[in-house]
């Protein structure tokens, strides 16, 4: 509904006309470069054979190839193409507002023995396949 080159209203009166906030409008992307391109094609290839490679791994294999390129520049390529590495975020062991809280049961107990108390462990492994 904004027109940015309009001849008579200026972007800031067409959304105050609209009671619109002018932080509200889309930034229209910039220009991808000949470079970007490949380095694009490039970041494509090799995500494709490491889908877990965060940005600092993309840069190393970019560096090995030959190509001198920040993390940022990776990190900003990497949204572009919608890509990102296949990790546990952050939160992940937040839990379920409708899981149960079991309560602690070994509180007032003294272990004195081996092999009084057992405990798993509950390690996350990365594979191919995932965790």
């Amino acid at each position: 509904m904004i027109t940015p080159n309009h001849p008579k209203l200026s972007v800031r009166r067409q959304c105050k006309l609209l009671e619109m906030n002018r932080n509200r409008l889309k930034k229209t992307p910039g220009k991808m470069t000949r470079s970007d391109t490949e380095l694009v094609s490039l970041i494509a290839e090799i995500y494709m054979a490491g889908p877990f490679f965060g940005q600092r791994q993309l840069r190393n294999e970019l560096q090995k190839l030959g190509h001198c390129i920040g993390r940022s520049r990776i990190s900003r390529l990497m949204r572009i193409m919608g890509i990102e590495a296949l990790c546990p975020k952050p939160s992940s062991s937040t839990p379920s507002p409708a899981h149960k809280n079991y309560p602690y049961l070994l509180q007032n107990v003294e272990v004195t023995e081996i092999d009084q108390v057992w405990c798993p462990d509950i390690t996350y492994i990365p594979m191919l396949q995932g965790h």
